[in-house]
């Protein structure tokens, strides 16, 4: 393979990783964006608070969950 061959290849993988880092990458709220009950555990050492924005149940049912784990 010449070096004319490499580089369209080496762009293409680049564009793929990418677009899937982009796509997979956890996103992040706000702490006002979230439930009064994750803010009122977020910061406490003995609870791991997550707060999960439009949690699909089924296919018409959509809602906000507060999770809290001892």
């Amino acid at each position: 393979m010449t070096r004319k061959h490499i580089l369209p290849i080496v762009a293409a993988i680049a564009l793929i990783v990418g677009t899937l880092a982009f796509r997979l990458w956890p996103r992040t709220l706000k702490p006002e964006e979230c439930s009064v009950l994750y803010q009122r555990y977020a910061d406490s050492p003995d609870i791991c608070a997550t707060y999960i924005k439009n949690y699909r149940v089924n296919d018409t049912l959509t809602l906000n969950a507060t999770l809290l784990e001892a």
